[in-house]
């Protein structure tokens, strides 16, 4: 595509084909390809200079896109050759971006992005085994008044790759079977905004919802309280005293189709004389429990729970 790109400063000549024919080619996998194959001759500089590239990034095709092609090239016509003015050997029929350019670029998107967070996978779970942290793997901040505790979340670029990913790869599927493979470049360009738009536009949403303070742990020093965030069954934020949070604990869940998964919550137990009014599940006669935060690691969970209840709910007010 760079190189497509670049010959929009191509010098232009006559030229004069020379042969002109469909190439098939039969593979176990697609079946039969199809690709216009041409050379043509044309003069620069007193010199005859003879070529068969069409395009850069030549691509088979379908049997109807090939023959269409030849139809309006046969042997003997004229046609208008396009040259580097630094290498007059190279030249193409064709300039500039097309549909399929970008068709490709949208079939290509979602195997590049697998690659790439593969490596950078590699790289986040490597670079956080060497490193520690005494309240686990989260964010906070700390005026004075409030300890405010980010809940986990994923990366706020691994949410645009991710919506661009799946766009991307319903997109290929649609146009392709909509259109075809020449699909028309203003197709292209209208698929390429809706992609990008929606991307941003989720990744847009899910910074907004992870920045709200719904989803934020809580704790206001003075009025020594523990506000919990949103969470899939808390539907808003609700807010215990300490006195009424008995401890903090880690509750192991297994995954149903394979038990050497786990999950780890983080779960506060209330006092159930608290509790019945928020209406919480009993986990005895005297004690419910409500979740704080979920993890995939065991160490982070027992360390978020050690500092919570250490560390946060033990601080004293300082004169």
């Amino acid at each position: 595509m760079w190189n497509q790109i670049g010959t929009r400063s191509f010098e232009s000549v006559p030229g004069i084909i020379l042969s002109s024919e469909v190439e098939s080619h039969y593979d176990s996998d697609s079946g039969t390809n199809y690709r216009p194959k041409i050379k043509y001759e044309y003069v620069v500089n007193n010199q005859k200079l003879v070529n068969d590239s069409i395009r850069y990034g030549e691509t088979s095709s379908n049997d109807s896109y090939a023959k269409e092609f030849i139809d309006q090239h046969p042997v003997g016509s004229e046609t208008t050759v396009f040259f580097d003015p630094q290498n007059p050997s190279d030249s193409v029929l064709e300039t500039g971006i097309q549909g399929s350019d970008l068709f490709l670029l949208v079939f290509l998107t979602p195997f590049n992005i697998i690659m790439v967070g593969g490596w950078i996978l590699v790289f986040y779970f490597g670079r956080r085994a060497v490193r520690s942290k005494d309240s686990g793997y989260h964010k906070f901040k700390d005026d004075g008044v409030e300890i405010r505790i980010q809940q986990p979340s994923i990366p706020t670029i691994a949410v645009f790759f991710i919506a661009l990913l799946g766009t991307c790869f319903f997109s290929t599927f649609i146009v392709g079977f909509g259109f075809g493979f020449h699909v028309s470049l203003n197709v292209m360009l209208m698929v390429w905004s809706l992609v990008l738009g929606f991307s941003f536009a989720m990744t847009a949403w899910f910074r907004f919802r992870a920045k709200s303070s719904k989803n934020e742990l809580v704790f206001h020093r003075f009025h020594r309280t523990l506000k919990l965030p949103v969470t899939k069954n808390r539907l808003e934020p609700v807010s215990y005293s300490v006195e009424e949070i008995e401890s903090v604990d880690v509750k192991t869940h297994s995954a149903i189709d394979d038990e050497s998964t786990h999950k780890f919550e983080v779960i506060a137990t209330i006092k159930s004389s608290v509790a019945s009014k928020y209406k919480l599940e009993p986990i005895s006669d005297d004690q419910s429990a409500e979740s704080l935060i979920t993890f995939y690691q065991q160490e982070e969970a027992e360390q978020f729970a050690n500092w919570i209840s250490n560390d946060i709910l033990k601080l004293e007010i300082r004169s």
